[in-house]
């Protein structure tokens, strides 16, 4: 605590670290410095627990407090920090649960670091576990219990989500695959055997045609 700022000063790296004011949700960085995500490490050791990804280093407290394991971004503009880590440490087999804050921009956020890191073959829902409050921490202050019932009761679901959402995106990838495209055309052939034609009014060129002209075979 630093009570000439009046903030927590919360360390995120030996070289970096957060100060977040008590009074209010002013933030006050390090003036110049490359910011460091908060909790990193989590994403390596949470023992296979799912980690929730977070904005604020005390929100990633909050949540540890409250039952959770959690890991923080310390702002939106560092979302490629996390997905360069994810690659640099080929992490793809920990399962992250999407929680940035409840607001216009962090939900925007969510769904753009959730795609990005489904291309990295990451295991990922978006979550909101702040329920009306803007982020964890403000739920914390204002109802702790709920906020540790949001998070159990996400842990308690979230192997079905993937499990679901696995099951949309193959479906998907089926409906959309080469094979089923093929056989779409397949289908089409033995349907046209009994496709009416029309005479082209010559015997010997409707012979060549197999009867004449049939609908959807010719590009003028």
């Amino acid at each position: 605590y630093d009570p000439n700022a009046g903030c927590v000063v919360i360390p995120c790296s030996p070289h970096y670290y957060v100060k977040r004011a008590v009074d209010g949700k002013k933030f006050y960085n390090i003036p110049d410095a490359t910011v460091e995500l908060f909790n990193a490490h989590r994403l390596i050791s949470s023992n296979d627990k799912p980690v929730f990804v977070v904005e604020s280093a005390i929100c990633a407290i909050s949540l540890e407090q409250s039952g959770g394991v959690a890991m923080a971004l310390n702002g939106l503009s560092n979302i490629s920090k996390l997905v360069d880590f994810i690659q640099e440490k080929q992490v793809t087999d920990v399962k992250l649960i999407i929680s940035l804050d409840n607001d216009d921009p962090g939900k925007k956020a969510s769904f753009s670091l959730k795609e990005k890191l489904e291309q990295l073959g990451v295991a990922v829902i978006v979550e909101n576990v702040s329920d009306e409050c803007k982020d964890p921490n403000e739920l914390l202050v204002k109802d702790p219990q709920r906020l540790a019932d949001n998070i159990a009761h996400v842990l308690s679901k979230i192997h079905q989500i993937l499990e679901d959402e696995q099951r949309k995106r193959i479906d998907e990838y089926k409906k959309n695959s080469v094979a089923n495209r093929l056989q779409g055309f397949i289908n089409g052939i033995a349907d046209s055997v009994n496709t009416s034609f029309v005479s082209t009014g010559f015997d010997k060129l409707d012979n060549i045609f197999g009867g004449g002209l049939f609908e959807g075979l010719y590009v003028v």
